[in-house]
């Protein structure tokens, strides 16, 4: 599995996205059950289609919620400033109300081996 889309149900604006987060969710329980419990969900992603791979402070916000609930979740964001390019930032799981800042991550990029199953096949919306 690697990613799954949106949602249908997803607003998208200029500065702005809300998930449809029921699809979504439902989506991560199918995945998790058709891989036997051995899935993690690792965090999120989305593109700046007209600024820099770089947190914003939504972002920022949003991650620390995720580090909340997922251990060393992460969140990934592509961008065309120069050619496309993403970045990654984990958020250690800090105190509640004091959370540990973002922590930038070293970025690689494997092919998917030929013989791990293809759990959910997504349209994207």
């Amino acid at each position: 599995m690697g990613t799954i889309g949106p949602g249908p149900k997803a607003l998208h604006g200029r500065h702005m996205f809300l998930p449809d987060h029921a699809w979504q969710v439902a989506r991560i329980n199918e995945a998790f059950a058709a891989s036997g419990g051995d899935l993690d969900y690792l965090g999120d992603w989305h593109t700046h289609p007209e600024s820099e791979a770089e947190l914003s402070g939504l972002d920022r916000r949003t991650l620390q919620k995720l580090g909340r609930k997922i251990v060393d979740s992460l969140m990934l964001i592509a961008a065309p400033a120069g050619g496309w390019h993403a970045n990654a930032w984990t958020q250690p799981r800090g105190r509640l109300f004091h959370p540990a800042p973002a922590e930038r991550c070293e970025l690689a990029v494997f092919d998917v081996p030929s013989d791990w199953p293809r759990l959910i096949s997504t349209p994207r919306a």
